[in-house]
């Protein structure tokens, strides 16, 4: 999370590449830490207690990882409107990209929407 200040507030976060507990110390920087895995970090069955069912109901159709799951939760929360994030995304034989996006539009309401 990045506060006001522009400053990153580090985190421990369970890496979805190799499995390993990250210690997020700046964006797109991180250090390992020896743990494979922490009971302390968040987990989907955590954040559903905080978001709507329908919002979580979405997530869970679309099979979302817990960083998404994480930043759905964020934008709720802090009732950031008009924010969207990717639900799905594959890429054709040209190169270009297909997906779903779902867009918080108020509180209680979203939208999906192809791009």
């Amino acid at each position: 999370m990045v506060d006001d200040a522009d400053t990153v507030q580090p985190k421990f976060a369970q890496c979805n590449n190799c499995g390993v507990v990250h210690k997020i110390i700046d964006i797109c920087r991180s250090e390992l830490t020896i743990k494979e895995e922490s009971k302390s970090l968040p987990n989907i069955e955590d954040i559903k207690f905080s978001i709507s069912k329908d919002l979580a109901g979405v997530l869970e159709s679309y099979q979302c990882d817990i960083a998404t799951w994480e930043l759905a939760e964020w934008i709720y929360l802090n009732k950031l409107w008009d924010n969207w994030i990717v639900l799905s995304k594959e890429e054709d034989d040209t190169g270009e990209f297909h997906g779903k996006r779902l867009i918080f539009v108020e509180n209680e309401r979203f939208r999906i929407e192809a791009f």
